[in-house]
């Protein structure tokens, strides 16, 4: 499980994304949630989240190919709102530019202005420049309906991953019997095995599994994390987000994107 961190090593993952899913310069595929745990011993209400049940947070980044290049885990279900993401150490290492992503650089076809490298995510996370989520106004354009199905097309790869990990590893299933500290072991391995068979199997590990009923997290003990409001998003963020979108609806326009406008 390596995280990126070189230039070269985030433009190979966001060539995958723009080759397999039509979505440029994203480095990454981000999604927080919950694993049910056991009762931890004399630890009152801080594991317990907010669909009450008592569990430790998992914060995951998946590139194109369904490998995850970053995870957290071990923060209390308590802290499933959405800011276990500010703690951890990939947003100081985004935040501080330690991670080499590369500088902005115009998109195909869209000569004239930069666009920065991202990681795509979904309303647990705060938006960004470097970090792009779907728009969540009430009322939305159909402009900003179309820019939401590009991102979502991202943004469910590492939903599928999850989805991937409760099908195959069954100890997702149930609430994990251990001790947070050790129940962080054991969904350190599932997800290092996970890159393993991926690595080993190829497309025969991911068919199977995505050919079955079992892709989902529904019946597993694998929860979203709750939708945060970020009021404070900043003004470059929004900026880089709109370009996006005029990148989406001009020459980057693929040619189903408006068949699922009202799906968002």
């Amino acid at each position: 499980m390596q995280t990126p961190r070189s230039e070269e090593q985030w433009t190979e993952i966001a060539d995958g994304f723009q080759s397999r899913w039509q979505l440029p310069h994203c480095g990454c595929s981000g999604w927080e949630a919950c694993v049910a745990i056991i009762k931890p011993s004399h630890s009152g209400a801080q594991y317990i989240n907010y669909k009450g049940f008592f569990s430790i947070v998992l914060l995951a980044m998946v590139d194109a190919d369904y490998k995850f290049r970053y995870v957290d885990v071990g923060a209390p279900g308590r802290y499933s709102d959405g800011g276990v993401f500010a703690h951890c150490s990939l947003s100081k290492c985004l935040e501080d530019g330690s991670l080499n992503v590369p500088s902005p650089e115009p998109l195909p076809m869209y000569e004239n202005i930069a666009i920065p490298y991202y990681v795509v995510c979904d309303d647990a996370f705060p938006l960004r420049s470097y970090m792009m989520k779907p728009y969540i106004r009430r009322s939305l354009t159909d402009d900003e309906q179309v820019c939401n199905y590009r991102l979502s097309r991202g943004r469910r790869i590492v939903e599928n991953a999850f989805g991937i990990l409760a099908a195959v590893f069954r100890v997702l299933h149930t609430p994990i019997q251990l001790e947070p500290r050790k129940a962080e072991i054991i969904i350190l391995c599932i997800c290092t095995l996970h890159n393993y068979l991926r690595h080993r199997c190829g497309g025969a590990y991911i068919s199977s599994v995505l050919n079955s009923d079992e892709l989902t997290t529904d019946s597993t003990k694998l929860m979203p994390l709750a939708t945060t409001s970020h009021k404070n998003s900043p003004s470059s963020a929004k900026y880089v987000r709109d370009l996006l979108m005029q990148y989406f609806v001009t020459v980057g326009s693929v040619s189903w994107q408006f068949d699922y406008r009202s799906s968002f």
